[in-house]
């Protein structure tokens, strides 16, 4: 996953705690699959100023995460994200996909567990 050169990620301001609420809320607001299941894994990638770019769902977290990453990949604006959203565990393959895409900043929600 962090194969080939250092990627410098770029400098952001920093990210307050009600900013990341809000951006996780509208996350979860755009989770059709998860309400209507309770099994769906959601990813979102907000921009610096806080405009939510992307969500996708998926069963699986990293298939979340590549489904949002490839989509402003796609649409060329993988470079206008500053802030991951993830729900469920942040997992060292999450945080490599993360500085992959050059995103500086992961929030995660999740339900507490005995890990």
């Amino acid at each position: 996953l962090i194969y080939g050169p250092p990627i410098r990620l770029p400098e952001r301001r920093p990210v307050a705690m009600e900013e990341l609420a809000r951006l996780l809320a509208a996350m979860a607001a755009r989770q059709r699959a998860f309400q209507a299941s309770g099994g769906c894994h959601g990813a979102g990638l907000a921009s610096e100023s806080g405009e939510l770019l992307a969500v996708f769902e998926d069963v699986g977290r990293h298939n979340a995460v590549d489904k949002t990453v490839g989509a402003l990949l796609m649409a060329d604006r993988l470079s206008d994200a500053a802030i991951l959203l993830v729900s469920g565990r942040v997992s060292y393959e999450i945080v490599a996909k993360a500085y992959r895409a050059a995103v500086p900043v992961i929030a995660a929600v999740s339900a507490p567990s005995s890990m």
